[in-house]
């Protein structure tokens, strides 16, 4: 891959700092749509989530009119492996780091919820567990991955097992519903301590391993935004407006967020944050492929949106509409 280094000095809301924008190229475009259109004869699909791992990503096609899902692998090389149905169809996809895919599968007539473990050379099934409630997320930590619902974080494979519980100190209540019930994400850092991300606030809580508070530092989006082509959005956490796309925790502990309304002609702009002082390391400026799908008079580029994403040792961008996934490196 060819990248390009361009330094930007950016002031920062903490303090005055020096932040690199590092432009990349993706090193592998491949259509997902298609592969999965090839492998089940059907064109009724959308593709929800993905996932990254150690070279390998993962991701989803759901076939609602007929309840039942595919998964979707690969790596750094061309080829894509289409398994064979799954029912009840998956609705989250994550992946550890030994391989296995985890899917949160939704809700049966039989338990609040599933989780089934998939092998990602195969796509074979390992293991199937019922859930106690449903509408888990994944936490990534080190080589393993949890489940959490809000502040209890356990683990399912290969039995289940409370990990922690994060104690929320006292706050005033939030002053919109949207704000009380914001998106999180969490993830632990190698020094066993948790981080999580609030996708309308900005803000990044710490806890120790036991789940007590550290601290809550703001990320600094304003400094990502400086350094991006186009109009950066305000910060307005009470209207409900977001300025993340998605965003993810790596087991080095780094927080990435891709950074929401900027021109859809691209690049994508991912932040790198610290996640313990909430600064910008660098700001990555990810070109995005075309795919004849997005051609329209406001876009005469054809590049695809960055609708979903997930980061471990690569970065995986991908838009859901067209079913294009371009992989990038990390540094």
């Amino acid at each position: 891959m060819n990248l390009k280094i361009v330094v930007f000095a950016v002031a920062a809301s903490h303090a005055f700092s020096v932040a690199q924008t590092v432009n990349a190229q993706p090193s592998r475009v491949l259509n997902l749509r298609a592969a999965i259109a090839a492998a089940t004869g059907r064109d009724d699909f959308t593709i929800d989530g993905v996932a990254q791992s150690h070279g390998r990503w993962a991701a989803v096609g759901n076939f609602e009119s007929t309840g039942e899902s595919v998964l979707a692998a690969g790596d750094d090389s061309a080829s894509i492996r289409v398994s064979d149905w799954i029912r009840p169809p998956a609705d989250r996809v994550a992946m550890d780091a030994n391989g296995l895919v985890h899917l949160r599968l939704r809700q049966s007539k039989h338990s609040a919820g599933e989780i089934e473990i998939r092998d990602h050379t195969t796509l074979r099934p390992i293991a199937r567990y019922n859930v106690p409630e449903r509408g888990l997320e994944p936490v990534v930590s080190g080589s393993e991955l949890l489940w959490r619902r809000r502040g209890s974080l356990f683990k399912i494979h290969p039995s289940f097992a409370p990990v922690a519980t994060l104690i929320y100190p006292p706050h005033p209540p939030a002053p919109t519903p949207e704000l009380a019930e914001e998106p999180l994400s969490i993830f632990a850092l190698p020094s066993g301590q948790w981080v999580q991300f609030g996708m309308l606030s900005e803000d990044i809580s710490v806890f120790e391993s036991d789940g007590a508070p550290v601290g809550v530092v703001r990320a600094d989006l304003d400094a990502a935004y400086s350094g991006a082509k186009g109009t950066p959005l305000n910060y307005r956490p009470a209207s409900g407006s977001s300025r993340v796309l998605w965003t993810a925790g790596t087991r080095d502990g780094r927080l990435y967020v891709c950074l929401a309304g900027l021109p859809v002609t691209g690049p994508a702009y991912i932040a790198v944050l610290d996640p313990i002082t909430g600064r910008l390391v660098k700001r990555i400026a990810a070109e995005t492929p075309a795919a004849p799908e997005r051609f329209a008079k406001y876009d005469g580029t054809g590049a695809i949106y960055p609708m979903d994403g997930a980061v471990d040792d690569r970065i995986v961008i991908l838009d859901r509409k067209v079913g294009i996934l371009a992989i990038y490196s990390t540094e």
